[in-house]
């Protein structure tokens, strides 16, 4: 996901799960996602998710960075 959206950001595979372990214990639900600001501090933690995860990334990056998105059409274009 990150390579097809070429994201601009640094992120981190914890393929020992050395940073899970220490954010989420010792029965850490993978995959696991964390979001960090530019200070450092954890935004957002995301355990164990099942579905896809560009929608709930998505806002949740958004909120971090204050973008407030328009409410979804419902598929009628505007002349």
């Amino acid at each position: 996901m990150v390579a097809d959206h070429r994201a601009r950001y640094p992120v981190l595979s914890d393929r020992f799960n050395l940073v899970a372990r220490r954010y989420l214990g010792s029965q850490s639900p993978l995959p696991s996602v964390f979001l960090v600001g530019r200070d450092g501090v954890i935004l957002a933690v995301e355990r164990g998710y099942t579905k896809d995860a560009n929608a709930f990334l998505r806002a949740k990056v958004e909120a971090a960075l204050g973008i407030k998105r328009a409410a979804a059409s419902n598929g009628a274009k505007k002349p």
